[in-house]
């Protein structure tokens, strides 16, 4: 009787069951992040501002701490999506309370993660943290309509997107069990707690997605764009998260010095470097020790004439190729990835599709990004993670002018190292 009544509410307040729009989708899909998710349920209201979706989502979530243990994830999201807008990226999530309050803001000042606290809003700073590198134009958001709002709901995380709003409820909202012992959260919500959720979301994401003149107080805050705002906080940023980022922090300025240089390119910036072929370092250490060690000590107790009865040698023979073979693959990957930094020719082109793939590395989905060059080569067609990806898509969108390093002697082979770059994130 309770998902009737909240099927009602839903419909009585002009959303249906229908399929959500392919735009919608995937900014819905990149708020959420997960490379294995799926919409288990969904309807959608269509109106002129943009599309709003209430979801019942799902995913598998893998232990950090108990390698091969996963649980699936089951929770009910609201997604107002708003296509003609742009705002900067921030989360705004509760603190929690107790220990974990306590926590949170311990974990949070050692990791060095960016996060803005508001002047004179004691009791908001006291339950909430805004998570941001855009202070300045984020600050311009935090209206007393939105404050106000996040104080009296009090358990509900935003989560802002460049064009739209992701409203849930925080995880510890719910009761389950540990990760070890459970294999699936289910945080759907059903009945009351679903309609009150909804309202609550529309209050206070609305406050945001539907305030006419949000978009341009943010824009007004600062000088240049979102993506250089953010570029010049990660420069500064301490912390173990903010010296991981600031490592592989690609600019404007690197790509111009790079494009500026005659092949073969001797200055390369060690972001460009760890981006393109250092980050396969680690495996192929890795690599050497599995395939050394599992060739040569099986190797030796044949050559003393000491076989084992089970053939057990055999197998670890068996294992050691396997990890030759792949550190014979990433070591070519990573010779080619430098060949086309330091001799690949710069060609200009537009991006004309990208896709999602089924793959997915480190949990970030993959995605097949395809541009079409203007020296009349055949497409280049790259495979790159999900930020990559949203940087690409906001490019065709606009019909964006780009550029890619491109083999020399293999045109097909290339590498759009624009991607990469967080100024390239249009706003």
């Amino acid at each position: 009787m309770n998902d009737e009544n909240h099927e009602s509410n839903e419909l009585q307040s002009g959303f249906q069951p229908a399929k959500i729009p392919p735009e919608t989708l995937i900014a819905l899909e990149a708020a959420i992040g997960e490379s294995s998710l799926k919409i288990d349920d969904a309807v959608v209201r269509s109106h002129r501002a943009g599309t709003d979706v209430v979801a019942d989502t799902s995913w598998v979530e893998f232990s950090s701490s108990d390698a091969g243990t996963s649980r699936q994830i089951r929770r009910t999201v609201m997604f107002l999506h708003r296509p003609n807008i742009m705002l900067p990226e921030f989360s705004i999530q509760a603190r929690g309370r107790g220990a974990s309050k306590f926590l949170l803001g311990a974990v949070s000042k050692l990791a060095g993660m960016p996060t803005l606290e508001l002047e004179n809003e004691p009791e908001f700073n006291r339950r909430f943290m805004i998570i941001t590198a855009n202070a300045e134009s984020v600050r311009e958001l935090m209206t007393r309509d939105l404050i106000d709002a996040m104080i009296s709901i009090d358990d509900l995380t935003l989560s802002i997107e460049p064009r739209g709003v992701m409203c849930t409820r925080p995880p510890e909202s719910y009761s389950h069990g540990t990760f070890s012992v459970q294999r699936e959260q289910d945080e759907r919500l059903t009945g009351e707690a679903r309609v009150r959720f909804i309202d609550q979301a529309f209050i206070a994401g609305g406050a945001i997605a539907d305030d006419p003149e949000a978009a341009r107080r943010a824009v007004d805050a600062v000088e240049g764009t979102f993506a250089a705002e953010a570029v010049k906080t990660y420069e500064n940023q301490g912390g173990l998260i903010g010296g991981a980022i600031n490592k592989r922090l690609v600019t404007d300025e690197m790509l111009e010095r790079l494009k500026e240089q005659s092949v073969p390119r001797q200055e390369i910036p060690a972001a460009v470097q760890r981006r393109a072929w250092t980050g396969t370092t680690f495996p192929l250490l890795i690599l050497s020790g599995l395939s050394a060690g599992f060739i040569i000590f099986p190797s030796m107790l044949l050559l003393n004439g000491t076989p084992k009865t089970d053939n057990t040698e055999w197998i670890f023979l068996l294992i050691g190729v396997a990890a030759s073979i792949g550190w014979g693959l990433v070591f070519r990957h990573r010779l080619g990835r430098r060949r086309l930094v330091i001799r690949g020719v710069v060609v200009h082109g537009q991006i004309t599709a990208v896709e999602k793939t089924n793959t997915s590395v480190n949990d970030d989905p993959i995605h097949r990004i395809t541009l079409k060059l203007e020296d009349g080569s055949p497409d280049l067609v790259v495979k790159m993670g999900s930020a990559p990806a949203k940087t690409a898509r906001r490019m065709k969108e606009r019909d964006i002018r780009t550029w890619a390093l491109v083999d020399p002697d293999r045109p097909a082979r290339g590498l759009w190292i624009e991607g990469w770059c967080l100024e390239s994130r249009l706003d």
